[in-house]
């Protein structure tokens, strides 16, 4: 069977972990150190589905945050298959870039669909802010999309994150 290829975008404010997501998932490495990126680095991996549809062949881009939403990024979001937009649950005010990027994103690909991901749960000391929750119900309930909560540091949610932008994705035929 042929490989189904699809460009899914990393969008988030800096600093949100989206490149420690993308490392985690492709290499399974996490590195306490933060370089920022600059301009775009892409990413591959295959992800198995079941139902004895092909591999989804995942074109990761990660995009460098707190590009503004600058023309730029337009031409970076353009072509996607869907996107995962990220927040770090620790930092108010990524949620808020998060609900822009989401905006900016249907605004370009209307059609296509959105993973959102609440990241650093490693830093959570056991309770989730009200803030979050908000966040997280008023997203679900007027997005249709899920929220997943994810720390790349432990890995925990990581590969559900992948595999639930493949499994929309593939249902889109995108």
């Amino acid at each position: 069977m042929s490989e189904n290829k699809f460009k899914i975008i990393m969008l988030g404010d800096f600093s949100v972990g989206k490149t420690s997501l993308i490392r985690r998932y492709v290499e399974n490495v996490f590195d306490e150190s933060y370089l920022t990126t600059i301009g775009v680095r892409v990413s591959q991996k295959s992800v198995p589905l079941n139902d004895g549809k092909p591999d989804a062949n995942l074109l990761i881009w990660d995009i460098a945050g707190n590009d503004g939403l600058s023309t730029v990024i337009h031409q970076y979001i353009k072509g996607s298959s869907g996107a995962i937009i990220t927040g770090d649950l620790t930092r108010k005010e990524t949620l808020v870039y998060m609900n822009k990027y989401h905006a900016l994103f249907k605004e370009l690909c209307p059609e296509r669909p959105v993973v959102f991901v609440l990241n650093k749960t490693d830093l959570l000391d056991g309770s989730t802010p009200d803030y979050v929750t908000r966040f997280k119900n008023e997203v679900e309930e007027t997005t249709g999309y899920r929220v997943i909560f994810s720390s790349a540091k432990t890995g925990d949610a990581v590969e559900e994150i992948f595999r639930e932008i493949a499994s929309l994705m593939t249902v889109a035929h995108v």
